[in-house]
């Protein structure tokens, strides 16, 4: 705040700031307004002359991008990298500000993960660090003391007790709470593990861990070191009168996340009675991870679960392609996307679900049909901002291609490929198409990295010409439309051999 403060008097400054929530710099603004008394000031914002501090939401910026001199990032870790990195590419001068080692409890991931996107994309970033305290004194023995018992400065083990495991060199097992309790070395690499991995894991995640009543904690160990980790939240079996009111928006019971989300905005009023093994949390140590070890360890879950008759084994978590893909690789698919962006981690939610009992097997396969009849349409409405990777990997995850193509509509696709017709006139029949050939991994694997980008953006998200243009880096709308008929051509290639083949 002072700092701002003191640009503010130098010349005309835009300073943007952004932070988890807006009483998260209060302080900042406090600070500024003090030296700034001429200053107008207003709930997140400070005018002086041609000059202002501005307070807009992470998510905010990521859609608007407000024009800045300058973005001040307040608590930092407690933003998911993937934001912080977009705010690196949006602006000239950036600074994150952010505690590695504090209440929050997330630093460490802060540090570990968007301090390799910053050495990659800003070398000339610096970094400064405030060593010593200026809320408490020097070796404060309070501090001292509450940073211990929170577990503030936990770490998972040191990599070369981990590099190359296997899963077959792994014992993983369920833990009880008395055993973490008295093993004060496990629960330092558990609890370590999980700062490390999760960006949002805080000191409550610790009283979770030790107190929660529906909450198991799994771990696979290698020569007693933890090399992964999982924690599972038993949910649901709620009682008909409340599953009602959930259905209805009017109850909103904490603990039932996916019973709550599949009942309310998923649309099946039946689904909270139904129960529930959800993941609340999965960590693979970074010495350990590509060996199969959070694969293991999740087969282990679900085997437990079904001998338990639960209904469902599943996930929510903030969207992505690497970790969506994980989740279809250990046999759980989507059943919703949120359609909006978490403030706090900037992406969509996706919740994943597979069915373990026949119960469950019957509105599982009504919530995946639902899904997969809707998702195609919502692209290129609801999600028509959504990240091309993402979406190409929710394509391939659907059961079956979403439509077919009539002769009329392959003699439009084979016009647009050949250049006779324009993109306006072949535009349904070129979406018809990519919804057929981008449900099947095999098919999308025939596309490049660019290909894939440009139909997903171009064809079923329908971003505008100039938007794709610049944000693939593309010449102009020559080179566009040169590109979209390669790609059309190569999905239009594969499905004709597939389809003689068969």
């Amino acid at each position: 705040g002072i700092a701002c403060a003191q640009l503010l008097t130098q010349g005309d400054w835009c300073i943007v700031v952004t932070a988890p929530r807006l009483e998260a710099v209060a302080s900042l603004f406090q600070q500024a307004a003090r030296l700034l008394p001429s200053a107008e000031v207003a709930p997140g914002k400070i005018r002086h002359g041609q000059s202002s501090i501005t307070f807009h939401a992470a998510d905010d910026i990521i859609a608007t991008t407000p024009e800045a001199d300058l973005l001040l990032v307040d608590e930092a870790a407690a933003i998911a990298a993937p934001m912080l990195e977009k705010f690196l590419n949006s602006y000239n001068r950036v600074v994150y500000s952010t505690t590695v080692h504090g209440y929050e409890g997330s630093g460490q991931g802060f540090d570990l993960r968007f301090r390799s996107i910053l050495r990659q994309q800003a070398p000339q970033a610096k970094s400064l660090t405030m060593g010593q305290a200026i809320r408490w004194s020097e070796h404060d023995p309070l501090e001292a003391w509450l940073f211990d018992t929170l577990l503030l400065g936990a770490g998972a083990a040191d990599s070369g007790d981990c590099a190359g495991v296997s899963a077959s060199q792994c014992v993983v097992e369920r833990l009880c709470r008395d055993e973490l309790l008295r093993d004060e070395a496990l629960l330092q690499q558990l609890f370590g593990l999980l700062i490390d991995a999760h960006y949002q894991t805080t000191p409550d995640d610790l009283r979770s861990l030790l107190d929660g009543p529906n909450i198991e904690v799994w771990t696979s160990c290698y020569q007693n070191t933890v090399v992964a980790a999982a924690l599972v939240a038993t949910e649901g079996d709620i009682d008909p009168a409340m599953s009602s009111a959930i259905y209805r928006g009017e109850r909103r019971p904490r603990g039932h996340l996916l019973a709550q989300t599949m009942s309310y905005h998923g649309g099946f009023e039946q689904a909270a009675t139904h129960t529930y093994s959800r993941v609340i949390r999965i960590a693979v140590h970074p010495a350990a991870r590509r060996c199969g070890l959070g694969q293991s360890l999740i087969s282990t879950v679900v085997s437990q679960a079904r001998e338990e008759q639960i209904d469902y084994f599943g996930a929510s978590f903030a969207a992505s392609d690497d970790v969506l893909a994980f989740w279809r690789s250990v046999g759980c698919a989507p059943v919703r996307l949120g359609i909006s962006r978490n403030a706090s981690s900037g992406s969509h939610s996706a919740v994943v679900l597979s069915a373990l009992s026949e119960r469950g097997s019957h509105l599982y396969s009504d919530m995946r049909r639902v899904f997969c009849q809707q998702f195609p349409w919502q692209v290129g409405r609801t999600f028509n901002g959504l990240e091309p990777g993402i979406i190409a990997e929710l394509m391939q995850s659907l059961d079956a291609p979403a439509t077919t193509l009539d002769e009329h509509g392959w003699s439009e696709v084979r016009a647009f490929v050949e250049a006779s017709k324009p993109y306006a006139v072949c535009a349904h029949s070129l979406w018809l198409l990519s919804c057929i050939g981008l449900s099947q991994a095999s098919i999308q694997q025939q596309l490049s990295t660019k290909q894939l980008d440009l139909v997903v953006m171009r064809i079923l998200q329908g971003r505008s010409e100039s938007d794709v243009i610049s944000l693939l880096g593309l010449a102009g709308k020559k080179s566009l439309q040169q590109q979209l008929q390669q790609a059309m051509a190569v999905l239009r290639l594969t499905l004709i051999k597939r389809s003689n083949a068969v």
